[in-house]
């Protein structure tokens, strides 16, 4: 049978070499397809997963302050405060997936950090953030120090043996974030309550607290990721209905490009 299968071939030559050449092509087109449907696959989740929040919740007096752009687009710092406690009552909301709060610090300069330029400090609680943890390697979560380590944006120098100097202490870098071309590039990153304990002896935010209370209670602000067939009406109804908290969200879009601009204001 081999040999009669060998001579088959030697006799039709050009018809087995034109099948053999017909089949590796084949294989080959599928073989780039698959690669191709796969890496677009992935990018659209990754796309997905660093896409940040449907609905940012504020302090309601932010708005007197900042414009709703200058919130999503920038991530404009101010030491605006409100209750972490409105968090049970934006988690009843119709269409909350999950929620997640964030406490903004200070911005650090040269004289009180060693990192070079402007630095935001920001709070996140690690347990919950959906917003930095797409940003770093796999497991940095669960492996950071959430007393003595930082995460640091893609743009913050003065990293000195892994480690960078905050407000007199050294903070150990568990990761740099990747590169998102937000104010997250000049941002330090650390666990909320250390930012809190941070803010709480900074010099200058004493009338700070005495307005807002103390800092152990207060978020700046709460991102929230709602379902994608949640009514946007009632999005905006149910932050309406905490009282004390804004909030700006995203129009309606496909689950692949969501998240980008924004509507309008609810207060």
């Amino acid at each position: 049978m081999r040999q009669l299968i060998l001579r088959s071939l030697k006799m039709h030559k050009v018809q087995s070499l034109s099948i053999a050449l017909t089949v590796l092509l084949s294989v080959a087109v599928l073989t780039t397809f698959g690669l191709v449907y796969g890496g677009t696959m992935k990018g659209v989740q990754l796309s997905e997963e660093r896409g940040g929040a449907d609905v940012m919740a504020v302090p309601a007096d932010a708005a007197n302050y900042l414009s709703d752009t200058e919130l999503l687009y920038t991530g404009a710092p101010a030491p605006i405060y409100m209750s972490e406690d409105k968090l049970d009552k934006i988690t009843a909301g119709e269409g909350v997936q999950r929620i997640t709060p964030q406490f903004y610090g200070q911005t650090l300069n040269s004289a009180c950090c060693s990192s070079t330029g402007a630095t935001r400090l920001i709070g996140v609680d690690f347990d919950t953030d959906f917003i930095v943890k797409p940003l770093v390697p796999e497991g940095t979560f669960d492996k950071i120090n959430r007393e003595r380590s930082i995460i640091v944006g893609s743009q913050v120098g003065g990293v000195y043996n892994g480690s960078l100097r905050i407000l007199g202490s050294d903070y150990a870098v568990a990761a740099t974030m990747e590169e998102t071309g937000t104010s997250f590039d000049a941002s330090i990153v650390a666990d909320i309550d250390l930012v809190r304990s941070m803010s709480r002896s900074t010099q200058g935010y004493e009338d700070v607290w005495e307005e807002y209370g103390d800092p152990s209670t207060l978020v700046s602000c709460f991102m929230i990721d709602v379902a994608d067939d949640a009514p946007g009406a009632k999005e905006g109804a149910n932050m309406t209905a905490v009282t004390g908290a804004s909030s700006w969200r995203g129009t309606a879009r496909p689950s692949c490009a969501r998240r980008s601009l924004p509507s309008r204001k609810t207060s």
